[in-house]
Protein backbone atom coordinates (compact mmCIF):
# COMPACT_ATOMS: atom_id res chain seq x y z
CA UNK A 1 0.00 0.00 0.00
CA UNK A 2 1.25 3.12 -0.86
CA UNK A 3 1.40 6.01 1.49
CA UNK A 4 -0.64 8.90 1.78
CA UNK A 5 1.20 12.27 0.42
CA UNK A 6 0.65 15.18 2.22
CA UNK A 7 1.10 18.69 2.06
CA UNK A 8 1.26 21.22 5.01
CA UNK A 9 0.32 24.90 4.13
CA UNK A 10 2.02 27.09 6.44
CA UNK A 11 4.47 26.20 8.58
CA UNK A 12 3.50 28.38 12.23
CA UNK A 13 3.10 26.39 15.14
CA UNK A 14 0.11 24.73 13.67
CA UNK A 15 1.93 23.47 10.49
CA UNK A 16 4.77 22.50 12.37
CA UNK A 17 2.41 20.68 14.83
CA UNK A 18 1.01 19.08 12.12
CA UNK A 19 4.32 17.81 10.45
CA UNK A 20 5.67 16.38 13.60
CA UNK A 21 1.73 14.33 13.96
CA UNK A 22 1.84 13.42 10.60
CA UNK A 23 5.24 12.28 11.27
CA UNK A 24 4.23 9.42 13.81
CA UNK A 25 1.78 7.82 11.21
CA UNK A 26 3.17 4.94 9.19
CA UNK A 27 0.69 5.40 6.04
CA UNK A 28 1.53 8.82 6.07
CA UNK A 29 4.09 10.81 4.11
CA UNK A 30 4.44 14.75 4.36
CA UNK A 31 5.73 15.41 1.13
CA UNK A 32 5.62 18.92 1.25
CA UNK A 33 4.90 22.08 3.16
CA UNK A 34 4.41 25.87 1.76
CA UNK A 35 4.97 29.19 3.92
CA UNK A 36 5.99 32.50 2.48
CA UNK A 37 8.42 32.92 4.99
CA UNK A 38 12.09 31.56 3.59
CA UNK A 39 13.82 31.80 6.96
CA UNK A 40 11.07 28.88 8.49
CA UNK A 41 11.26 26.90 4.91
CA UNK A 42 14.91 26.52 5.55
CA UNK A 43 14.97 25.74 9.43
CA UNK A 44 12.24 23.02 8.32
CA UNK A 45 14.22 21.51 5.45
CA UNK A 46 17.63 21.18 7.79
CA UNK A 47 15.21 19.97 10.03
CA UNK A 48 12.71 17.41 8.33
CA UNK A 49 13.46 15.23 5.07
CA UNK A 50 10.61 16.80 3.24
CA UNK A 51 10.81 16.01 -0.20
CA UNK A 52 9.40 19.94 -1.37
CA UNK A 53 9.94 23.00 0.81
CA UNK A 54 8.11 25.95 -1.22
CA UNK A 55 6.84 29.51 -0.81
CA UNK A 56 5.06 29.02 -4.42
CA UNK A 57 1.81 27.67 -3.35
CA UNK A 58 0.93 26.50 -6.86
CA UNK A 59 4.27 24.15 -6.24
CA UNK A 60 1.18 22.04 -3.88
CA UNK A 61 -2.06 22.46 -5.94
CA UNK A 62 -0.32 21.47 -9.67
CA UNK A 63 1.20 18.23 -7.43
CA UNK A 64 -1.22 15.48 -8.66
CA UNK A 65 0.90 13.02 -5.82
CA UNK A 66 -0.81 15.01 -3.18
CA UNK A 67 -3.80 12.82 -1.15
CA UNK A 68 -3.61 15.21 1.43
CA UNK A 69 -3.73 19.09 2.32
CA UNK A 70 -3.70 20.17 5.71
CA UNK A 71 -4.61 23.96 5.97
CA UNK A 72 -2.95 25.40 8.99
CA UNK A 73 -2.34 29.12 8.38
CA UNK A 74 -4.58 31.84 10.02
CA UNK A 75 -8.39 31.50 9.66
CA UNK A 76 -8.55 34.48 6.89
CA UNK A 77 -6.73 32.90 3.93
CA UNK A 78 -8.31 29.59 3.99
CA UNK A 79 -11.05 30.79 1.08
CA UNK A 80 -8.12 31.86 -0.62
CA UNK A 81 -6.30 28.84 -0.67
CA UNK A 82 -9.34 26.24 -0.94
CA UNK A 83 -10.82 27.91 -3.68
CA UNK A 84 -7.50 27.59 -5.97
CA UNK A 85 -7.88 23.92 -5.75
Amino acid sequence: MQPTNVAIISAGGAGRAQLHRFGLLPDANVKTIFDINEKTLRYLSDKYPLKIVTNDYNQVIEDDDIDVVSTCSPDHPHFGYSRTV
